[in-house]
């Protein structure tokens, strides 16, 4: 689910470019008296259905792009307030990231280190089948972008954004708004920032309210996100395209001893393997259908160490290996 807040500005751009912003929701399953109030619930994955759907039938296809130019970051709620309460910018990115469940479940917001002088500010969609879609990870990042401006630099611009879709037709849209440095078909949706940035004080601190605004979603938004197979299942998004996604490693971030959390995951009728293969049969069909990344790079991307293990698994899973199934997918 996600707060009708993440659609903020879309009649108006619809309206702008000459369609039926009620026509296209009611297509997507979602009401239009739900955008009436920011607090609404829809399905997230109706809400991404419905930006690549105005995409296609408005004929612009930097529709998400063009969206977020009616939002900041305060579509986010409680979760955006807590971080730009928070002193540093360090502290603002973690929380955002820590608290993002309160205005979307199915998604993902982190900081994770990439490098000694930089680390990535990351976004994912959970969402089986709707990883690497275009319109909501350029919204998204859009959004990040116009964040990372207010408390880093007003002309702040990254020498890496990695986006999960494959590369556009037309990228100066996206150079206008990032800069120069794109990548694509990569397995997260990121922004590099320097490292040293992080200590950096956020002019919008203010100790009192933030914590204000974290007893406000404790009190009053679902706990769902403390289940701890969903933690692994998140770090198994961070770490799989690493190489380290082992049930060691995951221990040592939530600092359990890796028996403890085995004995935690199969209490809520799951293991560590069970999760790793998940994650990796949700991702997958997106890499090869929504990527043009070569099978030895979806590979790598999964965390397997060479393409026959990775050919295999695939084949155990869906009865055909993965050049078949994308030849396959790429003619319906």
């Amino acid at each position: 689910m996600v707060r009708a807040a993440g659609l903020l500005g879309f009649r108006r751009l619809v309206e702008e470019i000459g369609g039926d912003a009620d026509a296209l929701l009611r297509a997507a399953g979602i009401g239009p008296r739900t955008l009436d109030s920011p607090d609404s619930q829809l399905p997230y994955a109706a809400m991404i259905r419905l930006l690549e759907d105005a995409a296609v039938r408005l004929g612009c296809p930097d529709f998400g792009l063009r969206l977020a130019a009616y939002q900041d970051i305060r579509i986010l709620g409680p979760a955006a307030m807590i971080g730009l309460y928070s002193d540093t910018v360090g502290e603002c990115l973690k929380a955002i990231g820590t608290y993002f469940y309160a205005h979307a479940t199915g998604g993902a917001v982190g900081l994770a280190g990439a490098g000694a002088t930089s680390c990535d500010v990351t976004f994912e969609i959970l969402i089986p089948g709707l990883h690497a879609k275009r319109q909501i990870n350029e919204l998204s990042l859009s959004i990040g972008q116009a964040l990372l401006e207010m408390i880093i630099a007003p002309g702040f611009r990254s020498e890496r954004v990695q986006f999960t879709h494959r590369q556009p037709s037309d990228v100066t849209p996206l150079k206008k708004r990032f800069g120069p440095h794109l990548e694509f078909d990569t397995p997260v949706n990121a922004i590099a920032i320097p490292r040293d940035v992080l200590s950096r004080p956020v002019a919008t601190s203010n100790a009192v309210f933030r914590q204000v605004a974290v007893q406000y979603v404790h009190k009053h938004v679902s706990a769902a996100e403390h289940d701890r197979a969903r933690h692994v299942e998140l770090l198994a998004h961070q770490l799989l395209p690493t190489g380290r996604c082992t049930l060691r490693a995951v221990s040592e971030i939530l600092a359990l001893h890796p028996r403890s959390l085995q004995r935690e995951l199969q209490v809520l009728g799951t293991d560590f393997r069970s999760i790793l293969d998940k994650v990796r049969r949700d991702l997958v069909t997106d890499y090869l259908r929504d990527t043009d990344a070569s099978l030895g790079r979806v590979a790598a991307m999964l965390g397997y160490g060479d393409q026959a293990a990775f050919t295999n698994a695939f084949s155990r899973w869906f009865g055909m290996p993965p050049r078949a199934w994308r030849m396959r997918e790429s003619h319906r």
